[in-house]
């Protein structure tokens, strides 16, 4: 187990790193937040979601809070598929995930004007910058196979 501190950043672990997440810079009183972990894992190795199967165990965490707060079980949202799969580093980190570009369009006249995010993630990504648009709302797909 990790102790993870919010004025520390990313937290040595076996075969790894963790950083802990929020929306909020502050705890207001009465008020929930919503923590996320970041696992950052040496090539090979993964974790577990909340069901692994016969051969793993998920994330346990061990909370020392100080007095007055309480955290509240882990949320394991259900696994979806991805319409689109995410763009992921080398080093396993997704650096894009969203549509591929800004156009939601079948109207061929548009091509010239999108702007194609995956082409632009990976440009940027091997290019040793950091990607300037990670996310963006995907928007589905009108591809129609012939039979």
């Amino acid at each position: 187990m990790a102790s993870i501190c919010a004025d520390e950043r990313a937290v040595s672990i076996l075969h790894g790193t963790v950083d802990l997440l929020s929306e909020q810079q502050s705890i207001q009183p009465g008020h929930a937040i919503l923590l996320g972990l970041h696992f950052r894992l040496e090539k090979g190795w993964h974790i577990y979601w909340v069901n692994p199967g016969d051969s793993g165990e998920p994330p346990r965490l061990e909370w020392r809070l100080p007095a007055g707060l309480r955290a509240g079980a882990i949320e394991w949202p259900t696994p979806s598929r991805l319409p689109i799969p995410p763009v992921i580093s080398p080093d396993g980190v997704m650096i894009y995930d969203g549509a591929i570009d800004d156009k939601p369009t079948s109207d061929k006249a548009d091509i010239p004007t999108y702007r194609n995010y995956v082409s632009l993630a990976l440009s940027e990504a091997m290019a040793g910058k950091p990607v300037r648009t990670p996310t963006s709302r995907p928007y589905g797909c009108s591809v129609k196979y012939a039979h």
